[in-house]
């Protein structure tokens, strides 16, 4: 026969009679105290751990809200998922931040390529420092020689480049002088740079116009066009400027100009 269980006796010496009401007090109380309030965070979490027996190589499940645990070894391979609505993680705070990242991309786009574009090099200016003119009788050849300044603009913020000059000087329709220089000249960033180029112009077709005595103005209507040829960040363009220039081939003379015609 099975054996039957002897009932618990009860504080005050309660037995399986009935109970008055001061009894069901005490008993409800007794209850009350005994057993766990599963609904409170603190006891489920307690509860669990004493059923499950975790241990320390086991870390907080964040989707159990606290009461649940996985092992640590596992903790990188599980991706958890919070509401929005989740005040511990401040979603009003993740959007502003948010938002600042985006304006401060934008903001740095715009000014890299407010830096960083190419912008032009120019050629602006070009002027006629000194020329020489010698006449020889014997041979009936009349040469001039011909310096020139030229001023190049560099409007990038970064250091450019004139790979190239190249310098004709015309008589009409005909190129009585050509100059080519390639060496490479540096232009500063937001700024320009100055440089002399020299020509060599043979004038032999107007010995008898120069050397005749006959005639009191020896001048020569000469057009000059130079263009160069410039380099930034790899990208290749050119600039030119046309100028004309009196020329007097009367003697042998050098002359010093302030400024082109």
């Amino acid at each position: 026969m099975p054996h039957e269980a002897t009932p618990t006796s009860l504080p005050g010496h309660l037995g399986m009679g009935t109970c008055n009401s001061s009894q069901k007090d005490v008993l409800l109380s007794i209850s009350n105290s005994s057993e766990p309030d599963y609904n409170s965070f603190e006891d489920k979490k307690s509860f669990l751990s004493s059923k499950r027996g975790w241990r320390s190589d086991h870390v907080t499940c964040p989707l159990c809200q606290g009461v649940g645990r996985i092992p640590t070894a596992q903790a990188s391979e599980h991706v958890a998922i919070f509401s929005n609505h989740n005040g511990q993680f401040q979603p009003e705070k993740v959007k502003i931040y948010i938002a600042l990242s985006i304006i401060i991309s934008l903001l740095t786009s715009t000014l890299l390529f407010f830096f960083i574009f190419p912008r032009s090099v120019v050629l602006r200016k070009a002027t006629v420092k000194q020329y020489a003119v010698s006449i020889t009788g014997n041979s009936k050849t009349v040469f001039a020689k011909i310096i020139m300044s030229l001023t190049v603009e560099n409007e990038n913020f970064y250091t450019a480049h004139v790979m190239s000059t190249k310098t004709d000087v015309m008589l009409g329709k005909y190129v009585i002088g050509s100059y080519t220089d390639e060496q490479k000249r540096p232009v500063t960033a937001i700024g320009h740079q100055q440089f002399d180029v020299i020509l060599e112009v043979n004038l032999d077709d107007f010995y008898q116009y120069c050397a005749s005595s006959a005639i009191k103005v020896h001048n020569l209507l000469v057009n000059v066009r130079i263009m160069i040829v410039t380099k930034v960040i790899g990208t290749t363009d050119t600039s030119y400027i046309e100028m004309f220039q009196l020329i007097r081939c009367g003697m042998n003379a050098t002359y010093n100009l302030q400024s082109s015609i």
